[in-house]
């Protein structure tokens, strides 16, 4: 059983690998790090952009890109097959070396060498190696020659079944005995990122929730917009709160909390807008659920609405937040210690985002104004004071308005 499922591997990987012979690559662009639950695990696709999906099924997620010259290409593969229950650790092990060493004769493919070791990763006996060795399959394109093609990877029995087994690798052929510079490293976060499932994660049967932007929902007249996360009706959700649209992280760990062992298992996936669409406080958020769940190990994905279906991501690499955004998150602390109403602190992100010349005011009895794009810094701060002022008539002189921030310094008499 072991054999067969060896084999399989590495026919796919020199199909994807041949596309000397007409085997096209390029199929689905993808967003480095996208998500992938094939039966067993949860894949995630290499950090590094141009590579595309080959393949992706039950049982299989192959990955590909070229390096300039079709005749040098790159594959990350994995597959799951069934194995010999029966055999030991020590047994699976010895048998995965031979079957390694025999794949050459098979398949038209001379190994140079092999080198393996037995290691624990991600908790589970797993057999690691590497090799060099001769591709003789380009023949028809490179009249007796052949391109070298370089492996690393694990073949690691599957930890929730012993009758299963999960090889993970990624290989590399060109006319160098060395990986592509960068391949290496690329290699050792694709293995890494692996996770062992005790079976398929599927969005369905988890909580898929859209994060709704507050702008959207100030914008909609109607009243039934609401921010915050909306979660999708399912016939998994057995527990219903009534109102399905969480302001809180902790109220949408706690809904999941209360669902079937089932749901929780397969997690949270939230998809977005374009970040743009958010305050810094919505952003905060999503690093908040991320802590959260992961405190918890709930499985959490995440992916822009632009993006789907391909481009899910794991926690550790999506975030909403831009350079920009976490710089200004201290003036924002700034602005939340200076700013007396809410309203007033979301339009200050608005405002510190507008070009010169601006100014922002505002009465501690709430009404406030901000006015941008103005010709003098002076003709900015009369404009705001006139428009705050004249939404700030039932305060009178006991809470007039102040001027606050002029061209984004806080403003000091």
């Amino acid at each position: 059983m072991i054999r067969v499922g060896v084999l399989i591997i590495v026919l796919i990987l020199s199909g994807c690998m041949a596309a000397t012979k007409g085997t096209k690559l390029d199929r689905i662009p993808l967003i480095p790090t996208s998500v992938f639950n094939p039966l067993g695990a949860t894949v995630y696709s290499p950090n590094e952009k141009g590579w595309f999906l080959i393949k992706s099924n039950a049982v299989s997620t192959i990955f590909s890109r070229k390096y300039g010259s079709p005749l040098n290409t790159a594959v990350a593969a994995t597959i799951l097959y069934k194995v010999d229950g029966n055999l030991n650790d020590n047994e699976f092990i010895t048998y995965s070396k031979k079957k390694l060493n025999e794949l050459g004769d098979e398949n038209n493919i001379k190994i140079i060498n092999t080198n393996s070791d037995v290691v624990t990763h991600k908790g589970t006996t797993c057999l690691r190696y590497n090799s060099l060795s001769e591709d003789h399959r380009v023949i028809d394109v490179l009249p007796d020659k052949f391109l070298y093609l370089k492996v690393v990877g694990y073949v690691c029995r599957h930890p929730f079944s012993r009758n299963l087994a999960l090889r993970m690798e990624l290989s590399n052929r060109s006319i160098k005995t060395s990986f592509e510079k960068g391949l290496m490293e690329i290699a050792e976060s694709f293995n890494k990122n692996i996770d062992f499932r005790p079976n398929a994660l599927k969005r369905g049967r988890g909580i898929f929730a859209s994060l709704i932007p507050k702008k959207v929902a100030d914008k909609d007249k109607s009243g039934k917009v609401h921010y915050g996360y909306k979660v999708a009706s399912s016939e998994y959700l057995k527990i219903s709160s009534g109102n399905t649209t969480f302001r809180d992280p902790e109220d949408l760990i706690t809904y999941l909390s209360r669902q079937s062992s089932e749901v929780q298992d397969n997690g949270i996936w939230i998809m977005t807008n374009h970040p743009d669409a958010y305050y810094i406080r919505e952003k905060e958020s999503i690093e908040k659920l991320k802590k959260l769940a992961q405190e918890k190990y709930y499985p959490i994905f995440f992916v822009r609405g632009a993006d789907m279906p391909y481009g899910w991501q794991g926690p550790s690499t999506f975030s909403l937040l831009s350079d920009n955004d976490i710089k200004y998150q201290r003036v924002y602390e700034e602005a939340k210690k200076i700013l007396s109403g809410k309203q007033a602190l979301e339009k200050f992100e608005d405002y510190y985002k507008k070009r010169k010349h601006k100014a922002f005011v505002e009465s501690e009895d709430g009404p406030w104004r901000y006015v941008s794009g103005k010709a003098s810094r002076k003709l900015a701060i009369e404009n705001a004071l006139k428009g705050c002022n004249a939404r700030n008539i039932n305060a009178g002189n006991e809470h007039p308005c102040k001027i606050i921030n002029v061209n984004n310094e806080w403003f000091s008499k």
